[in-house]
Parts: structure tokens; sequence; C-alpha cells
């Protein structure tokens, strides 16, 4: 893509990754998302390669009964000591055991084109950037894409 006679390239406007182990726990994923102010993590395998995604959605889900997750009425005669009990249950649970996978990702060197229709396609915000061996060298967000097409509205601090 071109920008003011610059091409502008995935690897330009993306974000470092925030990468987690398959391996490693709930109670991991938890603490880098609270440490990083963040919701979602990309996940490797042993070998650094992309497995999927855990979010923190996908955190309350493992942590909350299934058939508490939807059922306001069960919810309602929950309380505190029912979510802690339930929290110490799922610290150690791996990651690979409730993470989602087949999320698409990117390649580095694809266009913002191609990431701004899987952006549209997915539906979720965040979009794995890999190199040729499936590794994850950052992620693009909505922002990323946004701002992208805020520059071409001549919008001034888009790219900034």
């Amino acid at each position: 893509m071109i920008v003011d006679g610059k091409e502008i390239k995935i690897a330009d406007v993306m974000r470092p990754p925030q990468l987690i182990q398959e391996t490693q726990t709930l109670k991991d994923a938890l603490t880098f998302m609270i440490e990083n102010k963040c919701n979602s993590l990309t996940v490797v395998d042993d070998a650094g390669v992309y497995a999927g995604r855990v979010s923190a959605v996908d955190i309350i889900k493992e942590v909350l009964p299934d058939y508490m997750e939807d059922d306001m009425v069960a919810a309602r005669f929950a309380n505190l000591d029912l979510l802690k009990q339930d929290a110490a249950r799922a610290k150690d649970k791996l990651i690979k055991d409730f993470m989602m996978t087949d999320i698409p990702a990117i390649d580095v060197d694809d266009s913002l084109v191609e990431a701004a229709v899987l952006a549209a396609k997915q539906g979720f915000g965040r979009i794995t950037v890999v190199d040729a061996d499936k590794k994850p060298v950052g992620f693009l967000t909505r922002t990323e894409i946004k701002r992208v097409i805020g520059h071409f509205l001549d919008i001034p601090s888009a790219l900034t």
C-alpha cells in the first residue's frame, strides 16, 4: 500500500507480539494480561509456531462452571465464594485445553488490504502476523487499520 509515495507494509504498523506458550496455565495467562493491560494473547507451541489465541473471555468461561455460563438464574444464586473456588479449581489448567484454535493469521508480507479484509471477515479485533515459518512476529488491531483508513480521509493525526 502506498501512502504519500512510501509503501506502507504490515511490519510498519503492527504491534510487537504478546506471546504465551500453550503449556502455560490459565493463571500465567491472566497474570500476563493484568500486568500488560491486554485482553488477548497469541499462543505458540513449543517450537514457537502460532497455535491460536487465548482471550480474557476464554479465561472467564473456563473459570465459570459449564452450567452457569448461560444461566442467569443460576448466577443469581451464586456468590463470590463460589467464584473464588471455581477460579482456584481452574488456575492450573493448561492454555492448550481451552484456547481458541483455527483462527487465521496473516503473513507479514501480505498487504494491509488483505489484513483489512481478514479483520472484517473474522470479526476479531486482533490479527496475528506470522513469518514464513508461521512464527508470530506481531499483531494488528482494528486501530492500525483504522489509522490507515483515517490517513486516506485526510485525518491529520491518523498515522502519528
